[in-house]
């Protein structure tokens, strides 16, 4: 199958429409201000530092474009970001160099190309995301598990075709699935076929069994294969900066995540997840939809969290834990490793491993 990527165009050209942006502000700048006011702002050695400046600033916010999905809000800061840092490079030279140039036209530069720069950079995404809907720039990508985990996935992939990505079908480890094709596609194989892949290709692994999933994604040792984050466009971050990632990740529709929040890998983080400030997520964790997670709850490794389940603030949760749906487990509760509570139980104090709650 060949591959019609052309993503690596599309970090060129939308430096080149930065230029453009710099230098036409510049001439609007030149046009706007009378002789006397732009006399040092127009000399060739200032023009040519201003477009030298901004090489650096290319090399640092080069890959923004090229994430699947990005929100208005993050494309406006990494905007800002870029304008500041170009003010600080250009300001730096200015000053080794010895050359003056009026405030009131460097601001006047400076806001002109804040404007223009926002305003090009909204645009390009816009049109990005339209041009991926038409199937160019596409990503390959297989989802890992035909169950019906699998199947939720491939429909929120389908449910916005910007994410940018090529569904190229199933591989599963069902012998009886082997060569068989679900409504949504063919099932290619199991983990000796993927491991032979020889082409570069993103995996989401969608597995309900924290224990499956963990033993899947460890058996996969393909170089070839990536495992981006699955992030829905519903997704709601009250502060998306102070959020950390890993690899592997799969958040659902209308799921929140509060600050300074982090998850390591391949969590899986169903319809309508609520995590509060300061949580931090382990590994290979499977939160059932409406599950709410206060702030600074440490959640380990290979845990089952059930439907409606409820960990209020400051709680503490090992490995290989089952919390059954509708629990409700109190502030300062720690459960240890191997534990099972049982569906609609109240948690409090410290709970040994390998208990079962009920």
């Amino acid at each position: 199958m060949e591959r019609r990527d052309r993503g690596r165009f599309i970090r060129g050209l939308v430096a080149v429409g930065d230029f453009c942006c710099i230098n036409l502000v510049f001439l609007m700048v030149y046009l706007f201000f009378d002789s006397d006011m732009t006399h040092q702002f127009n000399q060739k050695i200032v023009w040519l530092l201003l477009n030298i400046s901004y090489f650096p600033v290319v090399l640092m916010f080069n890959q923004i474009h090229n994430t699947r999905i990005i929100y208005i809000d993050s494309l406006l800061l990494a905007a800002s970001e870029s304008v500041v840092l170009l003010f600080l490079i250009f300001i730096s030279l200015l000053t080794f160099l010895q050359i003056e140039v009026g405030t009131i036209v460097l601001l006047t530069f400076f806001v002109g190309f804040f404007i223009s720069l926002n305003l090009w950079w909204l645009l390009a995404s816009r049109v990005l995301k339209y041009y991926r809907s038409k199937g160019f720039n596409f990503k390959r990508i297989i989802i890992v598990g035909a169950g019906k985990t699998g199947l939720m996935l491939f429909r929120e992939l389908h449910s916005d075709l910007g994410y940018g990505y090529k569904f190229l079908g199933f591989f599963d480890d069902n012998e009886k699935l082997r060569g068989a094709s679900n409504k949504y596609g063919k099932i290619l194989g199991g983990k000796s076929e993927l491991n032979v892949w020889d082409m570069p290709l993103d995996i989401a692994v969608a597995i309900g069994s924290p224990k499956i999933l963990k033993c899947v994604v460890e058996k996969i040792i393909n170089p070839n294969i990536t495992f981006p984050n699955i992030i829905a466009p519903s997704v709601d971050f009250l502060d998306e900066s102070s959020v950390q990632f890993g690899i592997g990740n799969i958040i659902c529709n209308k799921s929140v995540l509060s600050y300074n929040t982090s998850l390591g890998n391949f969590n899986l983080l169903n319809v309508f997840t609520q995590l509060g400030h300061d949580s931090k997520i382990g590994n290979y964790n499977i939160i059932m939809p409406s599950v709410n997670i206060s702030g600074g709850v440490v959640v380990g490794d290979c845990n089952l969290f059930g439907v409606k389940s409820t960990v209020l603030q400051y709680k503490k949760i090992g490995n290989n834990v089952n919390i059954g749906s509708n629990s409700v487990l109190y502030p300062g509760t720690i459960i240890g490793k191997n534990t099972n509570i049982y569906p609609l139980t109240r948690v409090r104090g410290i709970i040994n491993s390998n208990s079962i709650v009920k």
